[in-house]
Parts: C-alpha cells; structure tokens; sequence
C-alpha cells in the first residue's frame, strides 16, 4: 500500500485570509489531487498528520465548508483517509474532550484519530495527546509486533525514540527535519508560513514502506530572503513574499537601483533592506550613526540633484 502524507496545513492561517486559503487550495488542486488521479488504480492511504486547521477556538464557517468538501473530494480519490489530531485541533492543549475534526468532518468517511491510537496493518495511529504517553505507544507496539510505522503530530526528537522500534512520522514542527538513520521522519508543513521558512522548499511525500519521497508544493506562497547579486536571479513568483538584503555600496549602483525599481512595479509583497555596515575607530566599540546622513548615503548619485530639490521644498 502507498501511503501519501501531508501536514500542518494549518487552513485559516493569517486571520481567515482568503489569499491564503486560495494559495493553500492551488496545493490541493494543482499537485495533489493530480497525482492521486494519476494513481487511482493503486490502493492509497492519504495520512493528514496533524494542525488541520489555525485557530484552536473558532473557525470560519466559509473556510470549514471549503475544507470539507476538498476533503470529501481527497477521499474519492483514495482507498483510505486519516486524520491525526494535532496540538491545534483540540481547543485546549489541556484537554482532549473539545476538538475540532469530528465537528468539520462528520459523516465524511474519513478515519478520524482524536481519542485513541488507531493500529491498520502495519500502521499505527497516534493524536497528539497519546504520543505525549511514551508507555502506552511502547505497549501497544509489543501488543502489536506487525507496526512498521507510527504517524503522530508531536515533537519527536524532544526524547530518545529509538526503543520504539519503528519507523515515526510526524507533523508539529514547521521546518523538515529527518533523521533516517534513527528511523525519525519529522516532515514540516507542506507549506511555508512566513520568514522563519524562507528559501527552504515545503513539500508532500510518498512513502511505499521503504522510501520516502519529498514532492515539493510549488503552487502556494513562498518565502523568499535575497541577498546582493542574488536579487538577479528571482525564482519565485509574483504571489511570494521577499526581503532583499543590498549593502549599502551596491545600493549606490544604477544596476542595482534599476533592478530594485523593476522588482517592486512586477512585485507586490517586496522589502529592501539596505545593509548597513559597522565601523570601528579610534579603539572604540562603534561609531555613533547620525541617521540622517546614513539615508542620505544611500541615495544613488543620480537621484541625489531630485533629492535635494525635494528636501528644501518641505523646510
């Protein structure tokens, strides 16, 4: 059986934002639900390991019903469908009774695992709560020698999980982070969220029993931080987000100021962050900066004539 995991979607992200939800529904449309088609013939598991939704405490009722029915639409389209409860999916992370999934996901045919670990074939099962109690997983994975891999939403390197003996897959950290050898697979959002995931590819995999492979998301928004001459070479698209970092010399460069006017017309969500330089002098520490020579320096020298005029008009 193939499975195909993805996690921390994380749908009302960015306060119920609609931009977001159709970023994060292009995922859906473009990758997923193409390959699944492509592959409908085998029999696919699809594992949702964790953090559904943003919000623990409310949900916007427009973006549950979007979320319902791309995911009925998911389920047509595999053999199975299961769901991990994550740490955002229970409205307290001190208790487990008040959740989310069984509310949005009613009578949709798709395995929910709120309550208890759930065990299929070689399959294990475990919510969020229930990882958090090592004892019981060890227990049940002696009850159960046949369990190859446990799917959860929990931080997995927080302790030593090498004496359970299988393979552990899991959502709750944002940025990828594998460790093959040790067996634990800590897969990151399948997409990226703000800064902190910039330049770094978030993605959705396949998983046949032994290999594991990453298929990045290259339809929803992405991060980008660029540095100097690496603002030449923009590789993301127009909905992405991006920091440009120029020191202050190259900021004095027609080549870099014209470049600099083309991304900000053809790029709506663009910072240009000058890099400014400390000096040492004289033995001390740092020079004192007087801020409004620093932004002077920074003016390129064919826009310093247009600058001056501009300045002694607002005296």
């Amino acid at each position: 059986m193939v499975r195909v995991l993805f996690t921390d979607t994380h749908f009302g992200v960015k306060q119920n934002s609609i931009t977001w939800l159709e970023s994060q529904m292009a995922f859906i449309d473009n990758e997923l639900i193409p390959w699944l088609k492509l592959n409908k013939d085998n029999e696919i598991r699809l594992i949702h390991l964790g953090d559904v939704f943003e919000t623990r405490s409310s949900i916007s009722t427009m973006i549950a019903r979007r979320v319902r029915e791309k995911f009925l639409e998911l389920r047509s389209l595999v053999k199975e469908f299961y769901i991990v409860a994550g740490n955002h999916d229970f409205y307290s992370p001190d208790r487990a009774d008040i959740e989310t999934l069984s509310l949005v996901f009613k009578d949709c045919d798709i395995h929910l695992v709120i309550d208890e670990i759930v065990v299929a074939d070689e399959d294990m099962f475990v919510p969020w709560y229930k990882f958090k109690e090592p004892y019981n997983v060890r227990k049940l994975l002696r009850q159960n020698p046949n369990v190859k891999n446990i799917y959860t939403h929990a931080d997995i390197f927080g302790e030593d999980k090498t004496s359970l003996k299988a393979k552990v897959f899991s959502g709750h950290i944002h940025i990828p982070q594998i460790k093959a050898e040790a067996g634990l697979y800590n897969l990151g959002s399948c997409y990226s969220l703000n800064f902190a995931d910039a330049n770094n590819p978030r993605c959705w995999y396949i998983y046949d029993g032994q290999m594991l492979i990453p298929r990045e998301n290259e339809s929803s928004i992405r991060f980008w931080r660029l540095y100097n001459e690496e603002i030449f070479d923009i590789k993301g698209t127009p909905q992405d987000y991006y920091e440009l970092y120029v020191d202050q010399a190259n900021m004095q460069k027609e080549e870099y100021t014209s470049r600099i006017s083309e991304l900000t017309k053809q790029l709506k969500n663009i910072w240009v962050i000058p890099i400014i330089k400390a000096y040492e002098s004289d033995g001390e520490q740092l020079a004192s900066y007087n801020i409004e020579e620093i932004c002077q320096s920074m003016i390129p020298q064919h826009l310093t004539k247009k600058f001056k005029i501009i300045k002694e008009s607002i005296k």
